[in-house]
């Protein structure tokens, strides 16, 4: 709606002042800067949705979501089969991942990349796929999260309202914050400071492949819901995304004081701005045909 009320002052502003003439009617140039540049602010400002998504580390060795959190859902993988797989997986009360032949999951048991509580799953590296994963929610939800095992840059979560595209979390950005896993620190909502060091290895053990991160990542949506997430790494099979503890909630939850605030997630621009540039430029563009006729 605000694009069509945009492309009509637009429109509006050519047809009552005039100083070119274009289809019968005078065209000021003035009048038509101004309506193009006001329409290409207004259309810049636009974005995806109202949805905001903030990213959190919780406590370190932390593995699930805090018992005070209300309504949560934990899928833990525990009951499923080892080895790739290539149908869907719908959880009641959950959701369901979309997989195939080439879009799958590996279930295994836990290992070195594993978190300590048995099964965990991952793309990439394990599945022998760079292909994407979908996790569709049964009900639109306001808080995600899971434990995050040998974290590396090319993992990464894009959000979804429906067929919108809120935008995609890096793990980079955890790796960033982290910093220097020996001299790096980091700050919690409580003031609290966690060594960086206590975040690396495999939670609960001793220098067990202490050179990749390990944590639980909560996903908080304030004030909107989303429907669906999307795993990736980065179209590669050349480092494995392991996750674990899937958990959801429809009820919107507060971060704990002994969180650690990533970042939000990175929001994509909205379609219509597009739509919005492409009408500007159409205007611009009959300003300019009409420039040239008077000059003929």
């Amino acid at each position: 709606m605000d694009g069509m009320l945009i492309a009509w002052i637009d429109i509006w502003t050519i047809v009552q002042y005039g100083h070119y003439t274009f289809l019968g009617v005078r065209i000021m140039r003035f009048r038509l800067l101004s309506a193009l540049t006001f329409f290409l602010i207004l259309g810049v400002s636009g974005t995806a949705n109202a949805v905001t998504i903030n990213a959190y580390l919780s406590a370190p060795d932390a593995q699930f979501a805090p018992s005070g959190f209300t309504g949560t859902t934990v899928e833990t993988f525990n009951s499923l089969a080892t080895g790739n797989r290539v149908t869907d997986y719908i959880v009641p009360n959950f959701g369901t991942y979309s997989l195939n032949s080439t879009r799958r999951l590996a279930v295994l048991q836990d290992n070195q990349y594993g978190n300590g509580t048995e099964n965990y799953v991952s793309l990439g590296a394990q599945s022998g796929s760079s292909s994407p994963v979908t996790l569709t929610f049964l009900t639109p939800v306001r808080y995600f999260a899971f434990a995050y095992q040998a974290g590396d840059n090319n993992n990464g979560i894009t959000f979804f309202n429906g067929n919108d595209m809120i935008g995609r979390f890096s793990t980079a950005s955890i790796l960033s914050l982290l910093g220097n896993r020996v001299t790096g620190s980091v700050q919690a909502v409580n003031g609290t400071i966690y060594q960086s060091s206590a975040f690396f290895g495999k939670p609960t053990t001793t220098n067990t492949n202490a050179g990749e991160p390990y944590s639980f990542v909560n996903f908080f949506s304030p004030d909107g819901a989303f429907t669906r997430v999307v795993f990736d790494n980065s179209n590669t099979a050349g480092t494995g995304f392991e996750t674990d503890n899937h958990t959801i909630s429809a009820t919107s939850q507060t971060p704990q004081g002994d969180f650690v605030l990533v970042g939000g997630v990175a929001v994509v621009p909205e379609a219509s701005t597009l739509t919005l540039f492409g009408g500007a430029s159409l205007s611009f563009v009959v300003a300019m045909c009409a420039r040239r006729r008077l000059k003929a």
